[in-house]
């Protein structure tokens, strides 16, 4: 049995000096124990925390794990469903929570995600005479920004930005190409216009960048104007760019291309026969996969449309269309008690599907075979005819090694 041991321990001892070898022990592992085993030694270490490793390990960090949710009423309460189980790993390691970001989880929030990191928002308390009531009663209300990895642990707050009004804050990142992520804001803007009879104030849009390679904010020098009702709170990167969606019907939909520092026009969905712009209701917008969607939910028909977007930006068009009646989802007469939480992308198309929300459940719908399934039971508000969770309000979870 000693001799036995013995043979193990000298086994265990050429692989753990094997880079190589024990690379290829290492990928097949989840994250959540590589991070673990990081503590083992610092070769360990080193070769884990490399970006080659990294992107050996993930070339394709497109496997949403689960979906972290804000509920209804609540800021900072965060919900976490997992999907992963629903493709065949019941095994698979889940997200907890954000308490290892010291002191904020009861007052942080989720505002957009991106291959595995989050950016969110929260505010820092300020104290008095060491007074701890009056840290909690006296919050700072200036908004602080923070990137945190959620499956290494990792954290890390921007700094201010020089210039106020920032908006849309989205991060832009794809390990594929760089283990660097940027933050994209478009930044409300004003200047003075003068004539001989009036003096005007002249509202416009810049775009600024923050970027983790540098550690500082940076003004693109793009600039456009500011028109309507344009919506920029909820930006999507996909296709090297940042996205927003203008669902008011008036101004332009627009991309920022990160690496080109260029301005573009997204077009938009086509208008159905009989039907017309202010009558439509768009929901989840949103990146998985490579692939961008949008969804529209027809109340009066009780169908959902999802639409994919050509890289070349030249239009949408529907990928699926479901009838809910078929569905047997809940029904009221003058609306629908669901919601669209995401689009999931898979491989192969077929295993692809919906995350819908009902009243006490998340269910799936495949686009292969048009089934529905159960992912888990919820807690119901008080309400019966109302939801616990909102598209708006729902951000994708996946692994990452990525460092912030």
């Amino acid at each position: 049995m000693a001799k036995y041991a013995s043979s193990l321990s000298c086994v265990a001892d050429k692989v753990a000096v094997d880079s190589d070898l024990l690379t290829e022990i290492l990928i097949r592992l989840p994250a959540r124990s590589l991070v673990r085993f990081k503590s083992v030694s610092k070769s360990w270490l080193s070769l884990i925390a490399s970006n080659f490793f990294a992107l050996r390990r993930n070339p394709d960090p497109t496997i949403v794990s689960g979906l972290l949710l804000h509920p209804y009423g609540t800021k900072t309460k965060i919900d976490f469903i997992p999907l992963i189980n629903t493709i065949r790993n019941p095994t698979h390691p889940q997200f907890t929570d954000l308490t290892f970001f010291p002191g904020l989880s009861d007052n942080i929030r989720i505002i957009n995600s991106c291959h595995g990191l989050l950016l969110c928002r929260f505010c820092y308390t300020r104290q008095k005479n060491h007074n701890p009531d009056y840290a909690v009663q006296n919050q700072n209300r200036d908004p602080n920004y923070v990137v945190l990895n959620p499956t290494t642990k990792q954290f890390k707050t921007l700094p201010k930005c020089h210039v106020s009004g920032l908006r849309g804050l989205t991060l832009a990142f794809d390990p594929s190409k760089s283990p660097h992520y940027k933050v994209v804001s478009v930044c409300v803007c004003f200047r003075h216009t003068t004539s001989m009879l009036t003096c005007a104030v002249e509202y416009y849009h810049e775009i600024m960048t923050y970027s983790s390679e540098s550690g500082s904010w940076k003004a693109s020098g793009v600039t456009f104007a500011a028109k309507g009702r344009e919506q920029y709170t909820s930006g999507v990167y996909w296709n090297g760019a940042v996205n927003w969606f203008s669902n008011w019907g008036k101004g332009d939909s627009v991309y920022y291309n990160v690496d080109e520092g260029r301005l573009g026009i997204i077009p938009l969905p086509p208008i159905p026969e009989g039907n017309d712009w202010y009558g439509r209701e768009f929901r989840h917008y949103w990146e998985s996969r490579g692939h961008l969607h949008l969804v529209e939910i027809n109340s009066g028909m009780h169908r959902v449309d999802v639409y994919e977007m050509e890289r070349d930006y030249s239009r949408w068009f529907v990928k699926l269309s479901v009838d809910l009646y078929a569905l047997e989802i809940p029904r009221d007469p003058l609306y629908c008690l669901f919601d669209i939480l995401c689009v999931v992308r898979m491989e192969r198309d077929e295993e692809s599907f919906l995350v819908l929300h009902v009243p006490d459940k998340v269910l799936r719908y495949s686009f292969g075979d048009g089934n529905l399934e159960k992912i888990c039971d919820v807690v119901a508000p008080q309400s019966s005819r109302s939801l616990r969770y909102s598209w708006f309000r729902s951000y994708q979870y996946i692994e990452s090694l990525a460092s912030v």
